[in-house]
């Protein structure tokens, strides 16, 4: 369980970075902060969907699962990020 955890923040780190880099590159176009949050979900939902499916052998469905959950945790990083960037930061910078 800590292994997993650990997987899970090192996810958010990443999504983070990610974000926070492409934030940095383009400040004029302000969607493609969003596209990894959008990338995450949608893979996201491909795994959920497989996992309910219940037509994969072993534990693929378990597997799936734990993707969703790393993938959810970094859509909502990075969507958290992108609005944090789009609204508050912009706000505290221009006070």
């Amino acid at each position: 369980m800590l292994r997993l955890l650990g997987v899970i923040v090192l996810v958010i780190l990443v999504s983070t970075f990610i974000t926070y880099g492409l934030n940095r590159v383009f400040k004029k176009i302000k969607f493609i902060k969003y596209i990894p949050a959008l990338i995450t979900f949608i893979i996201m939902v491909n795994n959920v969907m497989i996992a309910r499916s219940g037509k994969r052998e072993g534990f693929a469905d378990l597997a799936a699962i734990i993707v969703a959950m790393m993938c959810f945790a970094a859509s909502v990083s990075g969507l958290v990020t992108a609005l944090y960037f789009d609204f508050i930061y912009l706000k505290m910078r221009s006070k």
